[in-house]
Order: C-alpha cells, then sequence, then structure tokens
C-alpha cells in the first residue's frame, strides 16, 4: 500500500512537472565503516527537478535503491524508496521526505518534516521530525525505529557572531526515550572568507542504556569545530573541510577525547556532468560506553554523480 501511495505520488509529480533548468538525474552511493566491523551501504539513483526560481516554487526528487547493514551479527537488507518535496510559502521553507524500505521480514516507513524561516536579519527558526532506523544489525532485527523532533533558534550577536541553540527529544520502539540539547557559538570573519568557527556543547539523557546501539544513561560532548570552503580549478568546483575536537563524558564517569574530519568536493565535470563526493572518519559514538577512548573509530564516505540540464 505504502509502496503504492509513494508511487502515485510521483506519477502525479510527473505528470504536472515543468521544464526547469536544474533538472537532474544521479547516482547516489554512500558507505559507511567501523572498527566494530560494522558497515552500512546505500545505493540510490533517481531524478530531481528544482526550479530555478525558488519564491513560491516546488523542487522534488524521486529515487529508488538499496539500503544494506553488515556486522559479525549477520547482514539485514532492504529495497529502498526515496521521495521528496521541497518548497518555500509565505516564507516558510518546507521539506517534507518519504522513504520507505522493502525487507523480508519488515518493511519500515521513514521519513522527515522540516520547517524553517528567517525573521529579519537576526533570527532564523527551524522544527523538524524524523523517523529513522536505529542503524545497526541487532537493532533492526529487534524493528527498534527512532523518532527525533527538534526545535532551533540562530540569533547574530552581531555581523560576525551568531549563537544557535536546539531542544532534542527521541523516542524509540523499545521504549528508551532521550532528551537534551545543543549549543553552539558561531564565528565567520569577514576577512576570511570561506572560514567558521564554531564551539559547541551537547548533551542527551536517556532512559536506560541502549541495547544493541550507542545510548549511555548520560552523554556529554564539548568540541572546537573548524571548517573552511572555497572554490577551486576556475571556481568549476567547491572544496569544503571541517575538523572537530573535543571531549566526551558518558554517564557523567569516562571522560575521553573525541574527533571528526571531512572534506568535500563538488561542482561540475562538463557542462552537464557533475559529482558531489565527501570522505570523513571521527571516533565517537560506539556500541560500548567506553568506546570513545580511541579504540573505537569509523569511516564514511559518499559519491554522487549526476547529469543535469
Amino acid at each position: 500500500m505504502v509502496t503504492r501511495i509513494l508511487l502515485g505520488i510521483v506519477g502525479l509529480l510527473l505528470a504536472t512537472a515543468v521544464h526547469a533548468e536544474t533538472a537532474r538525474v544521479f547516482l547516489d552511493t554512500q558507505l559507511t565503516g567501523d572498527s566494530d566491523d560494522a558497515h552500512q551501504n546505500t545505493y540510490l539513483t533517481g531524478y530531481r527537478q528544482a526550479p530555478a526560481n525558488s519564491d513560491g516554487s516546488t523542487a522534488w526528487e524521486a529515487a529508488a535503491g538499496l539500503r544494506i547493514l553488515e556486522a559479525p551479527a549477520g547482514r539485514e537488507s532492504f529495497g529502498a524508496l526515496r521521495g521528496s518535496l521541497q518548497s518555500r510559502l509565505g516564507g516558510i521553507e518546507t521539506r517534507l521526505t518519504l522513504n520507505p524500505l522493502f525487507g523480508d521480514n519488515w518493511n519500515p516507513v521513514l521519513g522527515a518534516l522540516t520547517l524553517n524561516r528567517k525573521f529579519g536579519e537576526d533570527w532564523y527558526l527551524e522544527a523538524a521530525a524524523e523517523r529513522e532506523l536505529v542503524d545497526t544489525v541487532i537493532a533492526v532485527r529487534a524493528r527498534n525505529l527512532i523518532n527525533s523532533y527538534s526545535l532551533s533558534a540562530d540569533y547574530r550577536l552581531a555581523y560576525e557572531w551568531t549563537l544557535i541553540g536546539a531542544a532534542l527529544l527521541q523516542t524509540l520502539s523499545d521504549d528508551n526515550t532521550r532528551r537534551g540539547g545543543q549549543l553552539k557559538l558561531s564565528y565567520s570573519p569577514d576577512r576570511f572568507e570561506g572560514l567558521t568557527l564554531q564551539l559547541r556543547g551537547k548533551r542527551l539523557d536517556s532512559d536506560f542504556r541502549g541495547i544493541g546501539y550507542f545510548s549511555p544513561l548520560q552523554l556529554e560532548e564539548y568540541t572546537a569545530l573548524l571548517r573552511y570552503s572555497r572554490p577551486i580549478w576556475n571556481e568549476r568546483f567547491r572544496f569544503s573541510t571541517q575538523l572537530t575536537a573535543g571531549v566526551q563524558r558518558v554517564d557523567a564517569v569516562e571522560t575521553s577525547p573525541i574527533y571528526s574530519g571531512e572534506a568535500a568536493v563538488r561542482g561540475f565535470l562538463t557542462e552537464h556532468w557533475g559529482v558531489e563526493s565527501k570522505l570523513g572518519a571521527a571516533n565517537t559514538g560506539g556500541l560500548d560506553a567506553s568506546a570513545a577512548d580511541g579504540a573505537y573509530h569509523y569511516l564514511y564516505g559518499g559519491i554522487n554523480l549526476f547529469y543535469a540540464w
């Protein structure tokens, strides 16, 4: 039934869509792997249409593919559909995504809804809701889903300074609930175009420790982030990188160093062929509460090859 509904929506969009300058077909591959020998791979191919004039216009996307999780405990795989709509109306930007999965024994329906609006030059508000897999093989076999709800606000303190606060609530199918928030102070100096510095603090409290997934009773993270972006290759591509470093405190007992790093490149190889790629690493989020001491780490990467007209 979900498949018919989603295909019906996509068919209606195809029937009513008009030509746009930013139409594209794409092949998207996302890969992750960690030191626990767990891997997750997603392969999607699809079509996206995003009108050049975003005022009151609607962008949409339809894609299909596979999502595969592997670990020493075994392997779980799903066929995947993804449909999304993005529009701006009355100053509010809305993004809706539906992502049904189809497995041998389970067909979960995932998705997300995001609403955001800018108020004047100083305020930006965003509300979001998302349903996702608890993405380990053990959690998938237990049919554990996570519903996330967040409300965030950005306030420009001064021309180059922004304060960002967010409240977060997560409910899981195993009756675990996580509550918390995040606070960021961001600095983007005018004289160094493309450079951003951030100080971040985050806390999440859980009802109980997760079984088959990383969720301590109390998780605190305090990090500094450096992000830099610049055009390259005669401005046909944009390169960006970000580094974070800080400490993670688990259950108010163990404090360990954490880090992450990511590099990304996007742009056009020819007039119509383009690519978006990224590669990153981090050492936080292992299944064991003590895994963030450096023994646990994960790598991730992705490449999206597209043809646009």
